[in-house]
């Protein structure tokens, strides 16, 4: 007895079980159709979000070449930065040498200018003192005699 009312509980839940996948199949579908539709609209969706991820993806390798070209290029700036600012002090010091120099040169070319004037002034009074004694002479040589 116990073996038939084991068998016949088997027996019951099977035929419970066996309802409730024929319940399940054809009562409530796996799929509904607005289900279906759902499904096809979210793969759309990812398969949008995908392709727009991978436009990011490359965009994003683009910019960070960008950044590392840009990044090269001011190194690169700040080095000629650098060497242009050493050269225009050189330079600028140049010119300050050179400024004083010229001055340099100015005040002994005022020298030697001053020098020859007086040489020759000297020259032209020696010359100026000759002929007029001479002149002198010839006036008063008749006048002595």
């Amino acid at each position: 007895m116990d073996v038939d009312v084991l068998s016949g509980v088997a027996a019951l839940f099977a035929a419970v079980a066996l309802a409730g996948v024929a319940a399940g199949r054809y009562l409530w579908p796996a799929t509904h159709r607005s289900d279906a539709a759902a499904l096809i609209a979210r793969e759309i969706e990812v398969a949008r979000l995908t392709e727009e991820s991978r436009a990011l993806r490359s965009r994003t390798d683009q910019l960070e070449a960008d950044h590392k070209a840009a990044t090269s290029e001011a190194k690169t700036a700040a080095a000629e930065v650098a060497r242009l600012t050493e050269r225009e002090s050189a330079l600028s010091e140049k010119i300050t040498t050179q400024a004083a120099q010229l001055g340099d040169m100015q005040k002994q070319l005022t020298a030697e200018f001053e020098n020859i004037a007086n040489r020759i002034l000297k020259a032209n009074a020696s010359e100026l003192s000759e002929s007029s004694n001479k002149a002198l002479g010839a006036i008063l040589d008749p006048l002595r005699e």
